[in-house]
């Protein structure tokens, strides 16, 4: 009786090419291409041997962590003011996570309406002492009372 087909044992150089090509960041299609073998027949191998579908999915989670690694945040981290700017209570961030975008509101609400989707700067404006923000990008402050704009320049973390 014949042994059960193993993809490690019986196509070793393929699978060799394979996880190569998933770590050097390719996607299962391309990968299987590289190695010469359809995508369907790579998604069999996986099925038949969990130690093939663990060293696949390694291979992608290292070349999704080199990938993402270079990646500069796209948005810098910037000081806020902790308080409202018209009832002078505390400001709470909300919408971090799931699928709201991030937004800054008084925690007096629905007491205070005050509300913005651009972080508060620490300082208020020089000219006319009204709260200035942050642009969304975070290179530039603004105080929308008098329309002033200053450029910030930061460092990437």
């Amino acid at each position: 009786m014949q042994s059960p087909f193993d993809p490690c044992r019986d196509r070793q150089a393929a699978v060799e090419r394979l996880l190569a090509a998933r770590e050097a960041g390719a996607t299962l299609a391309q990968a299987a291409a590289a190695a010469g073998v359809h995508v369907a027949t790579v998604c069999r191998w996986q099925a038949r041997d969990p130690e093939l579908h663990t060293a696949l999915a390694a291979a992608e989670r290292s070349a999704r962590r080199r990938r993402y690694a270079s990646r500069p945040r796209r948005r810098p981290r910037v000081p806020c003011h902790p308080s409202c700017p018209e009832c002078g209570a505390g400001v709470e961030v909300r919408g971090t996570c799931g699928f709201w975008p991030r937004f800054w509101r008084c925690r007096r609400w629905p007491a205070c309406r005050w509300a913005t989707w651009r972080p508060r700067h620490p300082q208020d404006c020089p000219q006319c002492g009204g709260p200035r923000y942050w642009s969304h990008s975070r290179l530039s402050v603004a105080c929308p009372a008098c329309g002033l704009r200053w450029p910030v320049r930061i460092s990437p973390h």
